[in-house]
């Protein structure tokens, strides 16, 4: 049985789940916020990623994607957290677009 990660996209105490990745990379959380991107736009409102530390990704706005340190049967154990489309989706409806 494979493990999966819990990728996270956080600020400021918001936190959400990005994606379940198989291996633990910075290019796998690249290619995660890529294979996402219009939804990680409109949440975050950044068209670009920089490397940060720790196997991480930032946005300028401050805006931090990186490993949790759970791993998917963790993360279901204990609570998963709010995917972030699902957030975003929430915003939009609030809004009416």
């Amino acid at each position: 049985m494979r493990t999966y990660w819990e990728a996270v996209v956080e600020r400021d105490g918001e936190r959400y789940l990005l994606a379940y990745i198989p291996c633990k990379t910075r290019r796998a959380l690249f290619n995660a916020v890529r294979n996402r991107g219009e939804a990680f736009v409109r949440l975050t409102g950044a068209d670009r990623v920089m490397n940060a530390e720790n196997l991480g990704l930032e946005t300028a706005n401050g805006w931090r994607v990186h490993y949790s340190g759970r791993t998917m049967r963790d993360a279901k154990n204990e609570g998963e957290l709010v995917y972030f489309k699902e957030c975003v989706r929430n915003e939009e409806s609030e809004v009416g677009v």
